[in-house]
Protein backbone atom coordinates (compact mmCIF):
# COMPACT_ATOMS: atom_id res chain seq x y z
CA UNK A 1 0.00 0.00 0.00
CA UNK A 2 1.48 3.40 -0.67
CA UNK A 3 2.12 6.81 1.24
CA UNK A 4 -0.69 7.79 -0.11
CA UNK A 5 -3.36 5.06 0.36
CA UNK A 6 -2.18 4.75 3.99
CA UNK A 7 -2.69 8.82 4.37
CA UNK A 8 -6.48 8.14 3.38
CA UNK A 9 -7.16 5.21 5.78
CA UNK A 10 -5.71 7.54 8.55
CA UNK A 11 -7.46 10.40 8.04
CA UNK A 12 -10.93 9.41 8.64
CA UNK A 13 -9.79 6.74 11.67
CA UNK A 14 -8.13 10.17 13.15
CA UNK A 15 -11.40 12.08 12.68
CA UNK A 16 -13.27 9.55 14.34
CA UNK A 17 -11.03 9.29 17.49
CA UNK A 18 -11.31 12.98 17.42
CA UNK A 19 -15.36 12.76 17.85
CA UNK A 20 -14.94 10.04 20.16
CA UNK A 21 -12.64 12.26 22.63
CA UNK A 22 -15.11 14.96 22.00
CA UNK A 23 -18.21 13.14 23.02
CA UNK A 24 -16.83 11.44 26.18
CA UNK A 25 -15.31 15.05 27.41
CA UNK A 26 -19.00 16.38 26.80
CA UNK A 27 -20.37 13.45 28.64
CA UNK A 28 -17.98 13.65 31.67
CA UNK A 29 -18.63 17.75 31.97
CA UNK A 30 -22.02 17.14 32.21
CA UNK A 31 -21.68 14.22 34.62
CA UNK A 32 -19.97 16.90 37.04
CA UNK A 33 -22.56 19.39 36.68
CA UNK A 34 -25.59 16.93 36.42
CA UNK A 35 -23.85 15.51 39.89
CA UNK A 36 -23.93 19.40 41.42
CA UNK A 37 -27.91 19.33 40.55
CA UNK A 38 -28.46 15.82 41.29
CA UNK A 39 -30.92 17.22 44.51
CA UNK A 40 -33.16 19.35 41.65
CA UNK A 41 -33.24 16.64 39.22
CA UNK A 42 -34.47 14.15 41.64
CA UNK A 43 -36.66 16.89 42.73
CA UNK A 44 -37.90 16.94 38.82
CA UNK A 45 -37.93 13.35 38.57
CA UNK A 46 -40.05 12.56 41.54
CA UNK A 47 -43.07 15.19 41.02
CA UNK A 48 -45.20 12.41 38.24
CA UNK A 49 -45.56 10.25 40.95
CA UNK A 50 -46.34 12.67 43.99
CA UNK A 51 -48.67 14.18 42.07
CA UNK A 52 -50.48 11.01 41.18
CA UNK A 53 -50.66 9.98 44.52
CA UNK A 54 -51.16 12.69 46.40
CA UNK A 55 -48.82 15.21 48.85
CA UNK A 56 -49.18 14.06 51.82
CA UNK A 57 -47.47 11.94 54.78
CA UNK A 58 -48.34 8.49 53.66
CA UNK A 59 -46.61 9.04 50.27
CA UNK A 60 -42.93 9.38 49.50
CA UNK A 61 -40.35 7.40 48.00
CA UNK A 62 -38.22 5.32 49.73
CA UNK A 63 -34.42 3.84 50.60
CA UNK A 64 -33.32 0.31 51.10
CA UNK A 65 -29.89 1.00 52.39
CA UNK A 66 -28.17 4.42 53.82
CA UNK A 67 -25.60 4.59 51.33
CA UNK A 68 -28.21 3.80 48.70
CA UNK A 69 -28.90 7.74 48.18
CA UNK A 70 -25.10 8.27 47.19
CA UNK A 71 -24.94 5.92 45.05
CA UNK A 72 -28.47 6.90 43.23
CA UNK A 73 -26.83 10.39 42.91
CA UNK A 74 -24.22 8.65 40.81
CA UNK A 75 -27.11 7.23 38.44
CA UNK A 76 -28.88 10.52 38.52
CA UNK A 77 -25.21 12.68 36.93
CA UNK A 78 -25.41 9.65 34.58
CA UNK A 79 -28.45 10.05 33.41
CA UNK A 80 -28.26 13.53 33.26
CA UNK A 81 -24.81 13.43 31.59
CA UNK A 82 -26.53 11.00 28.60
CA UNK A 83 -29.33 13.30 28.36
CA UNK A 84 -27.41 16.67 28.39
CA UNK A 85 -25.07 15.30 26.35
CA UNK A 86 -26.74 13.50 23.95
CA UNK A 87 -27.22 15.96 21.28
CA UNK A 88 -22.93 16.68 21.05
CA UNK A 89 -22.52 13.09 20.68
CA UNK A 90 -25.22 12.40 18.33
CA UNK A 91 -24.24 15.73 16.21
CA UNK A 92 -20.73 13.65 16.07
CA UNK A 93 -21.91 10.80 14.77
CA UNK A 94 -24.13 12.21 12.30
CA UNK A 95 -21.33 14.35 10.91
CA UNK A 96 -19.66 11.01 10.38
CA UNK A 97 -22.29 9.70 8.24
CA UNK A 98 -23.11 12.73 6.61
CA UNK A 99 -18.88 13.68 5.83
CA UNK A 100 -18.77 14.64 2.23
CA UNK A 101 -22.55 15.11 1.97
CA UNK A 102 -22.06 18.58 2.91
CA UNK A 103 -19.48 21.58 2.39
CA UNK A 104 -19.50 23.42 4.86
CA UNK A 105 -18.61 20.67 7.94
CA UNK A 106 -19.30 23.35 11.21
CA UNK A 107 -22.29 24.72 9.19
CA UNK A 108 -23.41 20.75 9.16
CA UNK A 109 -22.47 20.31 12.26
CA UNK A 110 -24.40 23.20 13.89
CA UNK A 111 -27.69 21.69 11.78
CA UNK A 112 -27.22 18.35 13.72
CA UNK A 113 -26.81 19.90 16.91
CA UNK A 114 -29.89 22.51 16.42
CA UNK A 115 -31.61 19.33 15.16
CA UNK A 116 -30.92 16.99 17.73
CA UNK A 117 -31.24 19.13 20.67
CA UNK A 118 -35.06 20.50 18.96
CA UNK A 119 -36.02 16.17 18.80
CA UNK A 120 -34.32 15.36 22.24
CA UNK A 121 -36.71 18.20 24.06
CA UNK A 122 -39.80 17.03 21.76
CA UNK A 123 -39.57 13.69 23.02
CA UNK A 124 -38.26 14.00 26.80
CA UNK A 125 -41.13 16.63 27.37
CA UNK A 126 -43.80 14.06 25.50
CA UNK A 127 -42.50 11.60 28.00
CA UNK A 128 -42.74 13.77 31.34
CA UNK A 129 -45.75 15.85 30.69
CA UNK A 130 -47.96 13.15 28.73
CA UNK A 131 -46.83 9.32 29.38
CA UNK A 132 -45.45 9.70 32.65
CA UNK A 133 -48.33 11.14 34.65
CA UNK A 134 -50.68 9.01 32.48
CA UNK A 135 -49.14 5.96 33.68
CA UNK A 136 -49.07 7.23 37.16
CA UNK A 137 -52.52 8.04 37.05
CA UNK A 138 -53.45 4.52 36.24
CA UNK A 139 -50.77 2.58 38.23
CA UNK A 140 -51.70 4.84 41.37
CA UNK A 141 -55.37 4.35 40.88
CA UNK A 142 -55.21 0.45 40.99
CA UNK A 143 -53.10 1.02 44.43
CA UNK A 144 -55.01 0.44 48.26
CA UNK A 145 -55.26 3.23 49.75
CA UNK A 146 -58.36 4.25 50.50
CA UNK A 147 -59.89 1.00 50.34
CA UNK A 148 -61.34 -1.42 53.17
CA UNK A 149 -58.78 -3.33 54.50
CA UNK A 150 -57.82 -4.73 57.48
CA UNK A 151 -54.11 -3.29 57.59
CA UNK A 152 -53.33 0.23 56.76
CA UNK A 153 -51.10 0.46 53.66
CA UNK A 154 -48.98 3.55 52.34
CA UNK A 155 -47.73 4.91 49.10
CA UNK A 156 -44.38 4.74 48.71
CA UNK A 157 -42.36 4.27 45.59
CA UNK A 158 -38.66 2.77 45.42
CA UNK A 159 -36.51 5.06 44.46
CA UNK A 160 -34.33 2.53 42.33
CA UNK A 161 -37.27 0.89 40.51
CA UNK A 162 -39.36 4.43 40.05
CA UNK A 163 -36.64 6.65 39.64
CA UNK A 164 -35.00 3.80 37.33
CA UNK A 165 -37.87 3.68 35.31
CA UNK A 166 -38.36 7.83 34.61
CA UNK A 167 -35.09 8.00 33.65
CA UNK A 168 -35.20 5.08 31.33
CA UNK A 169 -38.56 6.57 29.76
CA UNK A 170 -37.73 9.92 29.54
CA UNK A 171 -34.38 9.00 27.49
CA UNK A 172 -35.35 6.47 25.47
CA UNK A 173 -38.18 9.12 24.03
CA UNK A 174 -35.22 11.74 23.52
CA UNK A 175 -33.12 9.10 21.62
CA UNK A 176 -36.09 7.43 19.91
CA UNK A 177 -36.97 11.05 18.34
CA UNK A 178 -33.49 10.97 16.68
CA UNK A 179 -34.83 8.85 14.42
CA UNK A 180 -35.98 11.21 12.00
CA UNK A 181 -32.97 12.72 11.62
CA UNK A 182 -30.59 9.68 11.06
CA UNK A 183 -33.36 8.95 8.02
CA UNK A 184 -32.47 11.98 6.31
CA UNK A 185 -28.90 11.24 6.64
CA UNK A 186 -29.46 7.85 5.16
CA UNK A 187 -31.93 9.00 2.68
CA UNK A 188 -30.01 11.73 1.40
CA UNK A 189 -26.52 9.47 1.45
CA UNK A 190 -28.61 6.97 -0.77
CA UNK A 191 -28.67 4.13 1.45
CA UNK A 192 -32.42 4.48 2.29
CA UNK A 193 -35.60 4.91 0.28
CA UNK A 194 -38.95 5.64 1.71
CA UNK A 195 -41.09 5.17 -1.20
CA UNK A 196 -41.60 1.55 -1.50
CA UNK A 197 -42.59 1.92 -5.17
CA UNK A 198 -39.08 2.58 -6.04
CA UNK A 199 -37.50 0.06 -3.10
Amino acid sequence: MSHEGIGQTKRPLAELLKQLVWSMAAIIVMFVVSFYFADQIYYVLSMPYLKAAGLGPDVGIAYAAPQEWFFFQLKLAFFGALFLALPIVASQFYSQIARGLYRDKFRAFLLFLSAATILELIGACLAYFLVLPTIMNVLVSKGPVGSTLPAELYHYALASEYLGFNMILIFGFGLAFQIPVVLTLLRRAGNVKLDPQHG
